[in-house]
Parts: C-alpha cells; sequence; structure tokens
C-alpha cells in the first residue's frame, strides 16, 4: 500500500498560487495538499492602486484559488497560529490540528505599527488587503460626497506611496504621506527625485518624520498634529508574532530564517517564501517579484522534496524592473540606479500585471 504524504500550503499568496498550477501540471499520486487561507479570494496587491484610480473593476484583481485547486485537493479557510515542528503539527484558529509531511509558508507580513499608541476608529491598515478593499470601498463613497474629507497615507515605501497617488488621482488635494524621517523608502535616488517631482506638481503634502499615532492624531517630532479622517497604515513590514512561539530559526526581525533554495534552515520538511522568509545567504529585498520567481524555484522543490529528489536554488538577479504606479495611467520604471517615467510605462505595467492575473483567473470545471 502506497503511503499518502501530506502537503500543507499556509497562505495563498503570489508564490503559493504559483505551486498550485505547478502541481496542476505535475500531480503527484502519493501526495495530499492542503491549502490553508483566511480568504478564498486573493486580491492582486499589484493592481490595487489602479482599482482605487479607478482603471480596474475588482474583479480585474481577484483571484479565485478555488479555481486552482485539484478534486483531490483540500482548501481550508482558517489561519494558523502555531507550528509544532518536533511533531510535524500546525494548529489553526478554529481548533484544527493537521499533520504534515512537508510544509510551505507564504503568509505574507504584517505591519508595522510600533508608531501607534492608541487605536483609533479612523485606522485602517493595508493588510490582509481583502479586508482593507472591503473597508475602504464605502470611506472612498464618503469621501466624494464630503469635499474636506482627509486621508493620512503613514508610510513613505512603494505601497505608501503608489495609494498616495493613487486616492490624490480621484480626490485631488485630499490625501498627505507621512514617512520617516529619512525620507522616501526607495532603493533608487533617482526614483525618489521623480516622485517628489510629482508630489510637488500635483500638491500632495509629504511629511518626513518620526511619529506616534495618539487620539486620532498623529504626532510629528517637531510636535506638530495632524489629522484626517481616515488613517490609512502603510508603514512597513514585521513578520507574524505567533512565529516566536516555534522551534523555527528566526532571523534577528522575526522572519524565517532559510537557504537559498528556501527551506528552513532549521528544519528540512518546512519552506518559506515571501515576506516571512529571510534569506540566510544573501540580503534579499521583500517584493511581489521576487515572492513570484522564488515561487517557481519552490514549487520545483516541494515537489523534489515529497520524491526525494535534489533540490534548486533560487538565484535572484542582481538588478530586477520595479514599476510604480503615480496615480492617472502612468508610471515610473526602475532598473537599478536608472529610472524612467511616463504614460507608455503604464502599458507596459497594465500588459505585465494583466497576464499575470490571467494565469490564475481560469474557470471552476
Amino acid at each position: 500500500m502506497t503511503m499518502v504524504r501530506h502537503l500543507i500550503l499556509v497562505g495563498a499568496g503570489h508564490a503559493h498560487l504559483g505551486v498550485l498550477r505547478y502541481f496542476a501540471k505535475h500531480p503527484l499520486p502519493s501526495v495530499k495538499i492542503t491549502l490553508i487561507t483566511p480568504h478564498a479570494v486573493q486580491i492582486y496587491s499589484g493592481m490595487l492602486p489602479g482599482w482605487i484610480s479607478g482603471h480596474y473593476a475588482l474583479s480585474d484583481l481577484q483571484i479565485d484559488s478555488r479555481s486552482l485547486l485539484q478534486s483531490d485537493e483540500t482548501l481550508l479557510l482558517d489561519q494558523v497560529i502555531h507550528i509544532d515542528t518536533r511533531c510535524s503539527k500546525i494548529q489553526t484558529a478554529k481548533g484544527q490540528s493537521l499533520r504534515y509531511d512537508v510544509l510551505s509558508l507564504d503568509i505574507g507580513s504584517e505591519i508595522n505599527l510600533s508608531w501607534e499608541k492608541t487605536l483609533s476608529t479612523k485606522f485602517l491598515p493595508v493588510r490582509p488587503l481583502q479586508d482593507f478593499v472591503q473597508a475602504l470601498t464605502p470611506i472612498l463613497l464618503r469621501a466624494r460626497q464630503q469635499k474636506d474629507f482627509r486621508f493620512m497615507v503613514v508610510g513613505a515605501g512603494a505601497a505608501g506611496i503608489e495609494l498616495t497617488f493613487a486616492i490624490d488621482h480621484i480626490l485631488p488635494g485630499q490625501v498627505i504621506l507621512v514617512g520617516a524621517a529619512s525620507g522616501l523608502a526607495l532603493s533608487s535616488t533617482s526614483v525618489i527625485s521623480k516622485v517628489l517631482q510629482l508630489f510637488a506638481q500635483r500638491g500632495i503634502c509629504f511629511f518626513s518624520s518620526p511619529i506616534i499615532a495618539e487620539d486620532d492624531q498623529v504626532i510629528l517630532a517637531n510636535g506638530q498634529r495632524l489629522t484626517a479622517d481616515c488613517l490609512i497604515a502603510a508603514s512597513g513590514a514585521v513578520a507574524p508574532s505567533w512565529l516566536s512561539a516555534t522551534q523555527l530559526q528566526l532571523n534577528s526581525s522575526g522572519c524565517v530564517l532559510v537557504d537559498s533554495h528556501h527551506r528552513s534552515v532549521s528544519h528540512a520538511n518546512v519552506f518559506a517564501v515571501g515576506d516571512v522568509c529571510a534569506r540566510q545567504d544573501l540580503y534579499l529585498p521583500h517584493s511581489g517579484v521576487h515572492a513570484v520567481k522564488a515561487g517557481k524555484v519552490l514549487a520545483y522543490n516541494l515537489n523534489a522534496c515529497l520524491t526525494q529528489q535534489s533540490l534548486r536554488q533560487y538565484r535572484p538577479r542582481s538588478r530586477v524592473l520595479y514599476l510604480l504606479a503615480t496615480g492617472p495611467q502612468s508610471a515610473i520604471a526602475s532598473w537599478g540606479s536608472w529610472s524612467i517615467g511616463g504614460k507608455w510605462l503604464w502599458v507596459v505595467k497594465n500588459k505585465i500585471d494583466r497576464a499575470y492575473v490571467s494565469l490564475y483567473q481560469v474557470r471552476r470545471k
């Protein structure tokens, strides 16, 4: 009798969507696959600013993970809250305990809220994306009807910048951006220059300062108090806190430490990809680009681990193409230190994003 092995995929991020697609083409009859995610329908983050700007319908950026599952695969709408690597079991928020032979983590990250002292009713974190989209929809409707409605985006990384541009496109003059004292958190100085030029052209206020959020206000280092009707938190990523109670080896930031195969350095039957992990051998920036590309290697390696074959390494390129949406149908592209902006780059970005989503927007049989 053939022994059935259990592969558990925790999270339905970019990489795990690719894993499901891979196993649909390369099925293993003796392997049971379970996908655990709190939401069946995923939001593609690369097109989210375009949706806010009015360039996409919500359905354009939705991926139904149920349509990717084969008949013998299981979807569990739940969240993992603990991993016991000593007996290879996971525990879910709804009380289920499942044993795994191979485990893969693609759960993303949580918003860094170290600056927030008191939780405000006006507070809206960008993650989880599904909750953010659901909450933002009526807020945008209200903002259109109330001309003095004000948004404040906290976090001057790529996500916060794109959200600021998107909101300003549909509601000019109704959004400000607040970031760290170091300024815009972008790797290229030429991109920073272009973003600041666009801010100046469009009258977008950017405050660069350490902050504290207290009593519905954001307090800058100089004592200035800023208020808004909606405070969007896009203030960087931190690893899920529950990982600290596992036996997995983590880095100083709490991310799962992995090798070049994206396998845990402490547990050979655990893999991780995306924002939840950190490479031991090199610095790998957290980005959707690397999550997608590493996901292809992850799929192969999960197959190889289950069949006791050799693993492949994910070797990231020294430079990758980044495309930053800037509100109207325009974008800024960067490649290392080089950058360029324009409307034609939106055409490129739109084509790339739609092609990616179309890989997974399949009809259920």
